[in-house]
């Protein structure tokens, strides 16, 4: 079990990966959290699951298809109809979402 306590820096890097902007009071703060979270995981492993069968799911559950009937579909300009944007050569113009 790992007694370890996360490190401000390691924090940051979390908080970094997340673009997640932390005061160094939140960062002390979530080091000691974080880590107790992790010493719980690390108990949890000390469990004996030998005996335990492995399962994907707890309930047991069944797809549940109907048929695939075509149906009356609306004309592209049905479809367009309710649009915000222009269009050009019949594509939507959006801004870029892209930086």
């Amino acid at each position: 079990m790992s007694k370890k306590k996360l490190s401000k820096k390691e924090v940051q890097k979390i908080a970094d990966l997340a673009n997640i902007k932390l005061t160094d009071e939140e960062l002390d703060k979530y080091s000691t959290e974080l880590s107790s979270i992790i010493e719980y995981v690390d108990k949890l492993s000390e469990i004996d699951t030998e005996k335990i069968e492995m399962k994907a799911h707890n309930v047991t559950t069944q797809n549940v298809f109907r048929r695939d009937e075509p149906g009356k579909s609306l004309t592209q300009d049905e479809a367009i109809s309710n649009r915000k944007s222009s269009s050009e050569g019949g594509n939507f113009v959006i801004k870029s979402t892209l930086k």
